[in-house]
């Protein structure tokens, strides 16, 4: 039996595809009879790759807008939400009790020290190789070559890296050998920088669960009775919300949302729909398990809506002024539906009655091909 560490994005952040995505990878390392454990590190106490430029490249108008709208929200009403969202992150950290294996909390300065008792460590996945969000640790860089560095399913979550992005990005994996992202573009993009390295392609770790699996994580019972449409979305954008208002009302469906972006109070978010505000990550499987249809712009919210089979559609995304949807392309490519990306106005061209005719036969097929790669990369690597 090997033991690994697992690195992150965050392992204690309240993004509920982030945290069941951590625990997916880290089932799945185990079922392949090994100890794993989420390395507990707290990302804050490095910098990031290219903190100097981020704050002018990626400020956006949305962004500002979401800072001036809290100046001006309703104290009484904040207080009340927030409340909310307070025992919604009790609900993430019974989760995190439950189901995830942590290492000892540590701090930049405490990394190389904590690895020392693993065989491989596992960097993965979601947006860790996105410029956005990277860390030097998301390459590997404290983890001496006695030790195996695996990187799985790594996003890049861009269609695109500046010469300047790339020349980084080239130095930091020279010394890997065993690279895998989730989306195609990830992978053209590094093979023009990483020479005859092989860059595999993988799923996302949600999806090396079993449909059945998620089903007994989201648990028995509804949480709403009705029919409702169902909305998750990350971006700050009143086209997508006006959208979404429409199509349930012209389709007699209750609107239910899961507000709040990383438990953080936005009155952007107020008034737009029934809110279900105290969801932990059990409750937000659960939502979208039971759901008549799914409007979103989130990946793993698409990701589980393909599992459950779920009616759905997706809006594309944009962080600053970089396009988000490469990873939802590579996603939709399994169940060969292209076409559920949207632009808002299209969705009063779509119908509830839509049938779910894709096949999980591709995923399934991808399923046992990641795992065997990770395998074979634990093993070897």
């Amino acid at each position: 039996m090997q033991k690994i560490g697992l690195l992150s994005l965050d392992s204690h952040n309240f993004n509920y595809g982030g945290m069941l995505q951590e625990y997916a990878l880290q089932f799945a390392i185990e079922a392949q009879g090994n100890y794993c454990e989420v390395i507990d590190y707290r990302h804050n106490t490095e910098l990031r790759t290219f903190s100097p430029r981020r704050n002018i490249r990626y400020l956006t108008w949305e962004k500002v807008y979401g800072k001036l709208a809290q100046l001006r929200q309703n104290r009484g009403k904040k207080k009340q939400i927030e409340d909310l969202i307070i025992r919604r992150k009790v609900k993430f950290n019974e989760f995190c009790n439950t189901y995830i294996k942590f290492s000892k909390v540590c701090k930049h300065d405490e990394l190389k020290e904590v690895v020392q008792g693993y065989d491989s460590v596992v960097c993965g996945s979601d947006q860790i190789w996105n410029p956005a969000f990277n860390r030097p640790s998301f390459f590997l860089d404290f983890v001496p070559d006695t030790i195996g560095k695996v990187i799985y399913a790594a996003s890049i979550a861009r269609d695109t890296l500046t010469k300047s992005e790339s020349k980084v990005y080239q130095e930091y994996i020279k010394p890997l050998e065993w690279i895998s992202v989730r989306e195609s573009g990830a992978v053209e993009l590094l093979r023009q920088i990483a020479g005859e390295k092989e860059i595999r392609l993988v799923l996302d770790p949600s999806l090396l669960l079993t449909p059945v699996h998620w089903k007994n994580v989201a648990g028995e019972g509804r949480l709403i009775n009705d029919e409702y449409l169902f909305c998750y979305f990350l971006g700050i954008d009143e086209e997508k919300r006006k959208a979404a208002q429409r199509f349930a009302s012209g389709n007699g469906m209750r609107l239910i949302s899961l507000p709040y972006l990383l438990g953080k109070y936005n009155v952007w978010d107020e008034g737009f729909s029934e809110a279900v505000i105290d969801a932990g990550p059990v409750e937000f499987l659960n939502l979208i398990l039971h759901a008549e249809c799914v409007l979103t712009d989130s990946f793993h919210a698409s990701v589980f809506s393909i599992l459950f089979q779920k009616k759905f559609r997706v809006f594309g995304r944009k962080f600053g002024k970089g396009d988000m949807n490469t990873r939802l392309h590579t996603l939709l490519s399994y169940i060969g539906h292209n076409e559920y990306l949207i632009h808002p106005e299209q969705l009063e061209e779509c119908t509830i009655n839509d049938k779910t005719d894709w096949s999980l036969n591709r995923i399934e097929e991808c399923r046992k091909e990641s795992l065997e790669w990770l395998t074979r990369a634990l093993t070897k690597g």
